[in-house]
């Protein structure tokens, strides 16, 4: 997107005028006396123009173009997607006219919205589909053309939720097994480490939490975990230290397999593989992935 473009454009072509005029002072015979002064007068004058189109454009740069921006994500039902609302206060006054919210996705337009002014702030609401990358303009009318400002992008995430709308809205589950034991019949969890990430908005929870552990196939074991909410936002984990899990005598040939099972408030399941145990003779060896 470009902006300042008007007094960029007109730095440009003075600058340009600059370089022409001290060429043709360069190429002018000695003893076109009169010539000389002109392009001389002539010199200082763009000289002096490039200096102020200089400052202008450096204001501009620095101007806080809005007084206030706040970007909120209202998730659907189904965490497919969510309506943005954004709010956005301009620091100074404006021309008349409609500004536009504008939505870009991979460079491509995805959304143009007219937004409403009350008479200090501009609001535009946007329904997008779950994906990360999306970039947001307000195009404001202004006394040269209109104005173009990032209000949170790739970029420059001011707003990190909006911008990486998939992430934001996707929910998972992780496990790790860093060490465990067998002896007697009792498989035990010596470390290991479960985390769980909800949608980063909405107001979704965790009903249960459970590993489960799968013996040639089927459920042996089931336990209980208590996940506690971490740093991050939307982010649970538990450490694990010291579980047993009674699987009863192996033999060769037997297998098993560790998962975390998560049942979230709106009925949706999440699952993951941890670790998975094989018999061979009477080694039982892991593995991972």
């Amino acid at each position: 997107m470009k902006r300042n473009i008007i007094p960029t454009l007109a730095l440009i072509l003075a600058c340009l005028s600059l370089v022409v005029s001290c060429l043709a002072l360069a190429l002018v015979p000695e003893d076109q006396t009169h010539l000389i002064d002109d392009l001389y007068r002539e010199n200082h004058r763009l000289s002096s123009r490039v200096d102020e189109l200089t400052a202008l454009l450096e204001q501009q740069q620095t101007t806080p173009a809005l007084a206030s921006l706040d970007m909120s994500v209202i998730p659907w039902e189904d965490y497919t997607g969510a309506d943005i609302l954004i709010t956005a206060a301009p620091a100074a006054p404006i021309a008349g006219g409609d500004a536009t919210l504008e939505v870009l996705l991979d460079g491509q337009r995805v959304s143009g919205e007219v937004c409403v002014w009350d008479g200090t702030h501009f609001t535009a609401t946007v329904s997008l589909s779950a994906a990360d990358g999306y970039s947001y303009y307000l195009i404001l009318p202004d006394a040269g053309g209109n104005r173009t400002l990032p209000l949170s992008t790739p970029e420059a995430p001011v707003f990190d939720t909006p911008v990486y709308l998939q992430s934001s809205l996707s929910a998972y589950c992780n496990l790790v097994v860093s060490d465990w034991t067998y002896e007697a019949g009792t498989l035990v969890l010596r470390d290991a480490h479960a985390q769980i990430q909800l949608p980063q908005v909405g107001d979704l929870s965790i009903l249960q939490a459970q590993l489960v552990l799968q013996r040639d196939g089927s459920d042996a074991v089931r336990m209980d975990v208590a996940p506690q909410h971490s740093e991050v936002p939307g982010s649970f984990t538990a450490r694990i230290r010291d579980l047993s899990l009674p699987v009863g005598t192996v033999k060769d040939g037997d297998t098993m397999a560790l998962y975390l099972e998560v049942t979230l408030s709106d009925g949706r399941n999440l699952s993951v593989f941890g670790i998975s145990w094989s018999c061979q003779g009477d080694t039982l060896s892991s593995a991972v992935g």
